[in-house]
């Protein structure tokens, strides 16, 4: 009994302390709850940010190996383009050399008729010529094919391809290149290209046309004696009409604004243009020029400066038998530049050929400006062992010195190259029908 009244006492006491207890671990259950939740809900986001960085992920590898296939792609359609830049390339040097084929063809053929076409004269200078070659010769009128006064190879070629060419060409070159009696009022015409000689019907034609006039015997009786008709041939022998003369081909070559077109045009026509065009491709000049007392026809090739027109160039320094280098002595990039040019000259061309370095634009050294000096023009000159002159094409100060310099060292190699070449080659016969005699013995 009484330890059931202590029992009681006891769990009396206690009640209030248990049921203490009982709520604080109740508010602490409620508080791991909401923390509990808390995590789950951070949990949840972490899953959702984690399902959209891999979506990225996935999208990014995708657009990479569509960039792969793109840049492949690429790569092979430039692999394809320079397979065939590289075609073109090489039929565009197949092209070259035929060409260049051709016109070596084209110049050897015409070569062997050394005679220059003459214009078409009247009646009576025909036949003055032909009893004046009879009278010389004493050889039978129907042996002897006309003379007849034809361009060099080089200048019937560019006469063919242009008639504005061969109009002015015929003006210049040919213009009182006989006496004035066997000068016609009409104009200039060349004759056809099968060989510069009458066919023998023609010739017999016209022979008959002579026998049926009484030109020859008045002729005969008025003839003038041959000592005068030979002093005469000399003096144009010394302008360079009546001998055959070969066309040395000059290209004119440095940067753009050097001055390379108010060169040639001070050369050719004396003039100068304070505000002259850029010049697109090529433009030609053709000059005749006494040097050492013999006439020198020069083809006279303005080319182009700028990048874009290079290739250009290169076409024309195959063929060239003496460049013109110009830079400019107020520039100091168009000096540097001189041995990028003299490089693709050498590159180019199959043999060394004369070259004449020409600082242009001399004058402006009074202005004041800051110049190339000549020092240095001298010492380029001579590392590469060519020519050089300081001009002005304003002024015209040593322009045609510069170019007698070149034409001489062309005229000078062009006669070696010859010389070796008659060694080394059978020299071309000439036509069968042709008399072997020469009018000049």
């Amino acid at each position: 009994m009484i330890e059931e009244k202590y029992k009681n006492i006891t769990v009396k006491d206690e009640s209030p302390a248990l049921k203490k207890k009982i709520n604080e671990l109740t508010l602490e259950n409620q508080r791991l709850k909401q923390e509990l939740l808390k995590s789950q809900t951070k949990v949840a986001c972490l899953q959702s940010e984690m399902d959209s960085l891999k979506t990225e992920l996935t999208d990014q590898s995708i657009n990479s190996e569509r960039d792969e296939e793109l840049m492949k792609h690429f790569s092979d359609e430039r692999d394809i383009l320079e397979n065939q830049i590289e075609i073109l390339q090489t039929a565009n040097r197949k092209l070259h050399d035929s060409n260049d084929g051709l016109r070596a063809a084209l110049e050897r053929i015409t070569r062997v008729f050394h005679q220059k076409s003459y214009k078409k004269t009247n009646k009576a200078a025909f036949v003055f010529f032909i009893a004046f070659l009879f009278l010389r010769y004493c050889q039978r009128m129907d042996e002897y094919p006309l003379f007849s006064r034809r361009p060099s190879g080089d200048t019937l070629a560019l006469a063919m391809c242009d008639p504005g060419l061969r109009r002015r060409h015929s003006s210049e070159c040919e213009e009182d290149s006989l006496p004035e009696i066997y000068v016609d009022s009409g104009l200039s015409t060349l004759r056809g290209s099968h060989g510069g000689y009458d066919s023998e019907h023609e010739v017999k034609g016209q022979e008959e046309e002579y026998e049926s006039t009484n030109v020859q015997k008045s002729f005969l009786e008025n003839t003038i004696s041959l000592s005068p008709l030979q002093k005469e041939d000399k003096d144009s022998t010394d302008l360079g009409y009546m001998t055959s003369e070969k066309a040395y081909r000059i290209v004119l070559a440095g940067d753009a604004a050097v001055g390379k077109s108010s060169f040639l045009l001070r050369l050719c026509k004396n003039e100068f243009k304070m505000n002259s065009s850029a010049t697109l491709g090529v433009d030609f000049q053709m000059k005749t020029l006494i040097v050492d007392g013999e006439p020198v026809l020069l083809q006279l090739w303005d080319t182009a400066g700028q990048e874009r027109f290079r290739s250009i160039a290169k076409s024309y320094f195959r063929r060239a038998d003496g460049v013109l280098l110009l830079y400019d002595v107020t520039c100091e990039k168009s000096f540097l530049n001189i041995r990028e040019w003299v490089d693709m000259i050498e590159d180019v061309s199959h043999e060394d050929i004369p070259i004449m370095l020409v600082g242009n634009k001399s004058d402006l050294r009074q202005d004041g400006i800051g110049c190339v000096p000549t020092s240095y023009g001298e010492k380029l000159a001579m590392t590469y062992n060519t020519l050089f002159c300081e001009t002005s094409a304003k002024d015209g100060s040593n322009i045609l010195e510069a170019v007698l310099h070149l034409a001489r060292q062309v005229t000078k190699f062009a006669n070696y190259e010859e010389k070796s070449s008659r060694q080394s080659l059978p020299i071309l016969d000439a036509p069968r029908n042709q008399p072997k005699f020469s009018c000049c013995t």
